[in-house]
């Protein structure tokens, strides 16, 4: 105890960032309250979620003591601040649903279609298993029939030519002996993330 039953000791040091100082006879003061960046604050990165899907676009990340405005997330790691299309809350890190309609991208760079869902930078099929259309020709084995029968590449989207494809050849058995293909252009989409 220093001189006066005090707790600290004579000259006692700084209690932090903003804190009092013990003097002669009293107490050490209480710490003060963080500021940004200094005493007591804990950094944290921080990006803009402008579509509330939890994870927020990695162009708008800060870093802050605390969120700089409503609608910044915390960035706790992993995907949380890499969602590649903010604008579109189907749209983001881990996206387990696929899609048949392209969102057009609204990032750096040109305009471009996309099935990526999930971000991962790739369109796939990743929902179902869909046939790709071939040659017409008759099947092998079996009753006579025709193999080839198939969705056609839409060319909606550069990676997966695909995605989207509404195109479906039937192929079919034409007199008896040859088989050729018929196109339903209004099939149901090939869904991709």
């Amino acid at each position: 105890a220093g001189m006066g039953g005090g707790s600290a000791g004579m000259g006692g040091g700084s209690a932090g960032m903003g804190g009092g100082s013990a003097g002669m006879g009293g107490a050490a003061g209480s710490a003060g309250s963080a500021g940004m960046g200094g005493g007591g604050c804990t950094m944290k990165h921080w990006c803009l979620d402008e579509d509330d899907d939890t994870y927020g676009n990695p162009r708008t990340r800060v870093s802050a003591c605390v969120a700089p405005s409503d609608g910044h997330i915390e960035d706790t790691g992993g995907d949380r601040c890499m969602d590649c299309e903010d604008g579109l809350e189907d749209v983001h890190p881990g996206q387990t649903l696929c899609f048949g309609e392209f969102y057009a991208t609204t990032g750096p760079g040109p305009s471009m279609r996309s099935f990526d869902y999930n971000c991962d930078g790739a369109n796939e099929e990743a929902c179902s298993s869909v046939p790709k259309a071939g040659t017409c020709v008759l099947a092998p084995t079996g009753p006579a029939g025709c193999t080839g029968s198939g969705y056609l590449p839409s060319n909606i989207a550069g990676d997966n030519l695909y995605c989207g494809s509404m195109m479906f050849q039937q192929c079919v058995l034409a007199g008896g002996s040859t088989c050729t293909g018929v196109v339903q252009t209004d099939a149901a989409p090939v869904t991709c993330r």
